[in-house]
Formats: C-alpha cells, structure tokens, sequence
C-alpha cells in the first residue's frame, strides 16, 4: 500500500503542476463527465485499493489550490483497460484536448487525461483504471480539476 500511495502523490503533484493548455469554452460541471456504462458507483469501504487511491489524491489536491470533483466506480471483471480507454476517448467533447502528460501507465493503475479552459478557468479531466488485484474487481476513478 505504501507504495501506491507514494505512487499516487507523485503523480498527483504532476498532474496538478502541468500546464493546462487554453481550448475555450465554458467550464464543465461533474455531472457533465460521462460515466463508463457498466461502472457501479463505489461507496467508501466498497474496495481497499479504490479507497487508498482515491483518499491519497483527496489528501493531495487539499495541499493544493485546485477543486476537484472525484467518483470512484466498480467495474465488471471482464472490463480492461483499453476497453475503459476507447469509451472516453470517444464521449469527450471535442473541446477537450488529450494531454499526455496526464497518462500513465503501470501494473497497478493507468490513467489518460485531458485539459481545457482559459487564463479564467482551467480544468483537467483524469480517468483512472485500477486492474483486478488482491481478488478485487478493477475499479475506475473520474476527476474533474478545476483552478
């Protein structure tokens, strides 16, 4: 677990330290972000690694001046990665731009992002995937960052 939460804050810090590109338009609300169709929305203690991600980003961000709206879900056992990845990469707007600097790619958790905003107002979107370990299913975590 240590490990992952140090993974965690590390890539937290570089996410929030990169720099958001301009693309316009008008700030996306959470509700607006879609939701994999066969996600279930996880309930603190619903699964020990989704809890340990989504606290240590929750812990991260708080050291930061970012808002950020977060939902962790519980995925099918027969959902991977790349099935996860082309589902978002298709249902989000083209007012989004993907940064690569937001993605990541390990055993143990894989994210992809994007930004949009302008000088007022940026935001980052950030989809992670965490895989079937420890006889947990995979679970998906959606951050929408506001600045």
């Amino acid at each position: 677990m240590t490990h992952v939460r140090r993974w965690m804050r590390l890539w937290i810090l570089l996410m929030l330290f990169v720099s958001l590109t301009a693309c316009g338009g008008t700030p996306v609300a959470f509700a607006d972000i879609p939701v994999h169709p066969d996600a279930a929305p996880l309930q603190a203690g619903g699964h020990l690694l989704a809890d340990t991600v989504g606290n240590t980003f929750r812990e991260a961000v708080s050291q930061e001046n970012v808002q950020v709206d977060m939902q962790m879900y519980t995925l099918p056992l027969d959902t991977d990665w790349e099935a996860v990845k082309a589902f978002y990469e298709e249902q989000i707007a083209n007012d989004w731009k993907a940064n690569d600097r937001l993605a990541q790619d390990t055993e143990a958790f894989k994210t992809i992002g994007w930004t949009c905003g302008s000088f007022v107002s940026k935001q980052g979107l950030a989809i992670g995937y965490g895989p079937p370990l420890l006889g947990n299913p995979p679970y998906l975590m959606v951050a929408l960052f506001s600045k």
